[in-house]
This record gives structure tokens, sequence and C-alpha cells, in this order.
């Protein structure tokens, strides 16, 4: 039931957008949490934005990483395209928890930017298909590891600053990944 009502906060402070968030201190929102209630955090301005990033990046890696499960021809894209599916989900769910007492505004739509890749993407097929989306992998993924390193060296939030290390190794790990099968695709030519 407390979950529920928890659940019900956090929607309704969606709808509203983030003015309704009131600030706290670190300590109060510790004595809040430790007294069964949750206090709403603002979050400074940098941590604002890494979450929004995040979470618009998170959204993104699971729709770009759907189209792909559809469009991909290659067999390695796609496998790659259900990894981006799981690890952005699961990534999603821990920012989540991350951000559980601060009753921060949550994106759950992608970036425009992201959405123009999707638009272009989902107009081709089969080998264009293969590399562009691969291509478009490296550049979110290397943006994506700038942003997470700057949040786990410079954040505020000892949760995000702990989120982001821990997504760290999975975010290089997709970089890596997408680089190895983008070469795949250059010599298949």
């Amino acid at each position: 039931m407390k979950q529920l009502a928890g659940t019900a906060m956090v929607i309704a402070l969606l709808a509203a957008g983030p003015a309704l968030a009131q600030s706290t201190t670190p300590q109060t929102r510790q004595n809040a949490a430790s007294a069964g209630t949750s206090t709403p955090q603002k979050l400074d301005s940098q941590d604002r934005s890494f979450v929004t990033k995040a979470a618009e990046g998170g959204v993104s890696e699971v729709k770009l990483g759907q189209l792909a499960l559809d469009k991909a021809s290659n067999p390695h894209v796609k496998q790659f395209s259900q990894k981006m599916i799981d690890d952005h989900k699961k990534a999603d769910r821990q920012l989540r928890q991350a951000l559980a007492e601060d009753k921060v505004a949550f994106p759950d739509h992608m970036s425009s930017d992201a959405a123009n890749t999707y638009d272009k993407l989902a107009k081709e097929s089969g080998k264009n298909f293969d590399q562009d989306y691969m291509q478009a992998m490296i550049s979110d993924h290397q943006q994506d590891v700038s942003a997470f390193e700057d949040e786990a060296k410079n954040g505020k939030d000892q949760s995000l600053k702990q989120y982001a290390e821990n997504t760290l190794p999975i975010l290089r790990q997709h970089l890596q990944t997408a680089k190895n099968i983008n070469n795949q695709l250059s010599k298949q030519q």
C-alpha cells in the first residue's frame, strides 16, 4: 500500500513537472527515509541534466533496439539490439531506484536527436540499416560514456554518482561491441 501511494505520487509529479519538486538537504532526506516517510529532494542542475540525458538515452536505446530487431539483416546486429533493449531497460529501473526518494520528473521519451535518428533508420533496410544503426550506437555510446564519467566524477547526488559508476562498465562494453560489429560490417562490403 505504501509503495502504491509512492508510485501514485511519482506519477502525479511526472505529470506536473519538475517545478513541484521541493528542496531538502541530504540529511533531511536521510532522516525522512529512516522515519518511513519520503521528502522530495531537488537535484542540482548538473544532476538534473544527467537524469534527463540518461533517461532519454535509455528510452532511445530501447526503441532503436526494437526497430533494429525488426529491420536488421545481420544476426550480430540483431543480437546487439536485443542486448540494448535488455540492458537499457535494466539501467532504467536502476536509475528510477536511485531517484526513488527524489521525486523528480523522469523523462519517458527519446531526445529529439534520437527521434531524428529513429525516423532516418525507419526508412532504411538491409546492410544500409545495419551500418547506420551501428554507427549511431557508436556515436550514442561515446556520448553516454562521457556523460556517465562526468556524473561519476562530479555529480552531487551520491545515489546518482553510484548509479553512474555502476553503469559505466556496461556502457563501455556496449561501445566496444558496437565498434567491433561495425568493423565486421565494413569488412563485408
